[in-house]
């Protein structure tokens, strides 16, 4: 078992609008992003199976059965190869699980 800090994690630059910070274990790993209002993100699908908790603000989720709005306290869960896009409608904080690696993740962070 280890303790993490987030508050001493790299923060990545993933473009002007977005950062995220990652805690990676052997077979899941957890990212905190950090989004601008008005960022999207474009449908898209990968392997890992994923979790998104909205800590604050709002996001709309673009989902095959249609949009999904969330906000504090909600958690959207994404099953493995699901196409799926986002929608940030107000400047949000998401804790987002993904099992197994995103490894195009590990790679920008190197």
């Amino acid at each position: 078992m280890y303790l993490h800090r987030l508050s001493i994690q790299p923060v990545t630059r993933i473009s002007p609008e977005v950062t995220r910070q990652m805690v990676v274990g052997d077979r899941a790993m957890m990212c905190l992003f950090r989004y601008a209002a008005g960022t999207s993100e474009p449908v898209h699908q990968h392997e890992s199976e994923q979790f998104a908790y909205i800590l604050k603000g709002r996001v709309r989720f673009l989902l095959d059965s249609g949009p999904l709005d969330a906000g504090p306290g909600d958690i959207v869960y994404i099953p493995s190869n699901a196409p799926h896009g986002a929608e940030v409608l107000d400047a949000a904080e998401v804790i987002e699980v993904f099992s197994p690696l995103r490894p195009e993740f590990l790679e920008a962070a190197r």
